[in-house]
C-alpha cells in the first residue's frame, strides 16, 4: 500500500544521484577528450584527470552495490511483513488503517486497498469500542517507547472473535506518529 509510493520516491532519488553522477563522468571525460587533444597538455594534468575519473567509475560502483543491497533488504523485510503469520496493521495515530499484511486481511476479511482509509475501530465488537478507545488514547499519552496490550473482540459476521491487541506508536522522519498493531486470536476473553 504505502510501499509503493515510497519505493516511487527512493527511485527518483536514485535517479537525481544516478544522473548528478554520470554528468560529473562526463564532464570529467570531456575536460579528459580535451586535454588529449591538446598537445600542450601537461602530463601531471592528464594523470590527474585519469585518476580523478577512475575514482568516480569506482564510486559510481559502490553506489550501484549499496543501490542493489537495500533494494534487496528493503524487499526481504517487505516479504517478512507481508507474510507474517500474526496479523499486522499499522494505521495513523486515530488509527486509520494504512498498511496490513496477508494475516491481517485474513482476519478482517478484507483485501489491503479495501481496509486503507478506514479506522480500525470500525471492526472492533461495539461492547468492546470504549476499551478500544480508552486503550488507544492511554498509548498515545505515555511514553511512546513501550508497547501496550489488552483484550478485546473483533465483529465477524454475526459473532465476535477474541483478540489480543498488542500497540506500539513509532514516530517517522516527518514527525508523524504511526501505530503498528500485533493481532492475536485468542480462544476467550479473559
Amino acid at each position: 500500500m504505502a510501499q509503493h509510493g515510497d519505493n516511487l520516491h527512493e527511485r527518483e532519488a536514485q535517479g537525481t544521484l544516478g544522473a548528478g553522477l554520470r554528468a560529473l563522468r562526463d564532464s570529467v571525460e570531456e575536460k579528459l577528450r580535451r586535454q588529449n587533444a591538446d598537445d600542450s597538455a601537461k602530463p601531471d594534468q592528464l594523470e590527474s584527470l585519469h585518476r580523478a575519473l577512475e575514482e568516480l567509475r569506482a564510486e559510481w560502483e559502490n553506489v550501484q552495490e549499496q543501490t542493489d543491497r537495500l533494494a534487496h533488504d528493503r524487499q526481504y523485510y517487505a516479504d517478512l511483513f507481508r507474510l507474517a503469520p500474526d496479523a499486522y496493521v499499522v494505521t495513523d495515530s486515530f488509527g486509520t488503517i494504512k498498511e496490513v499484511n496477508e494475516a491481517a486481511q485474513g482476519l478482517l476479511r478484507l483485501s489491503a486497498p479495501r481496509l486503507a482509509g478506514k479506522p480500525l475501530q470500525l471492526f472492533i465488537a461495539d461492547e468492546h469500542r470504549e476499551l478500544f478507545r480508552t486503550s488507544l488514547n492511554a498509548l498515545l499519552c505515555q511514553n511512546l517507547a513501550s508497547a501496550k496490550t489488552w483484550w478485546g473482540a473483533l465483529r465477524r459476521g454475526e459473532g465476535v472473535v477474541s483478540i489480543e491487541f498488542t500497540v506500539a506508536a513509532i514516530g517517522d522522519a516527518a514527525g508523524d506518529t504511526r501505530l503498528c498493531w500485533v493481532l492475536r486470536t485468542g480462544t476467550a476473553l479473559p
